[in-house]
């Protein structure tokens, strides 16, 4: 993709991730609890986390299965807690936006309906497919961006003010 089509995409993402936070009424989220039940809510599913230790993650950091009741997102537990974070609202955007879950990375077959605990095959072949220039990737990485904002933010901001 050219520099000018990904920036493009990434504007056109980024417009997008606006009308999401303001459909779900997101700046009224504190809380990942919160989070978790608007991805819920606007799912129809259950939304849950899991911490794995799962060394066939490779590169990758965080990402979400879904099932005919449930979605399901994994985080990289050696990661710190603000790149756990971001990943955590990186995969709540591709849920209230409706992407598809991970299929390039697929669960060993016996685990796909327990993912407890998780083991994930991550083949170099399927990483390709996941990079950064992805309209699906380019909306949950700009929804995620808002929803670090609104959340790094002090719930009585003007309060804050006072201390410069």
């Amino acid at each position: 993709m050219s520099g000018g089509k990904s920036a493009l995409g990434r504007r056109e993402g980024e417009t997008r991730a606006r009308q999401v936070f303001r459909r779900y009424e997101l700046a009224s989220a504190r809380t990942v609890q919160d989070l978790v039940r608007v991805a819920a809510e606007a799912s129809g599913k259950v939304v849950s986390i899991r911490d794995v230790d799962e060394p066939n993650l490779g590169t990758v950091t965080a990402l979400t299965y879904h099932f005919d009741n449930r979605s399901v997102i994994v985080l990289r537990q050696r990661d710190d807690p603000y790149y756990r974070a971001r990943g955590l609202f990186h995969e709540i955007g591709h849920i209230l936006f409706g992407h598809p879950g991970c299929k390039l990375l697929t669960l060993q077959p016996q685990n796909t309906n327990t993912i407890d605990p998780p083991e994930v095959w991550v083949s170099e072949a399927n990483l390709t497919a996941l990079y950064r220039d992805d309209p699906h990737e380019l909306e949950a990485e700009a929804l995620a961006t808002l929803i670090g904002r609104h959340l790094l933010r002090p719930v009585f901001e003007a309060d804050e003010r006072v201390f410069g």
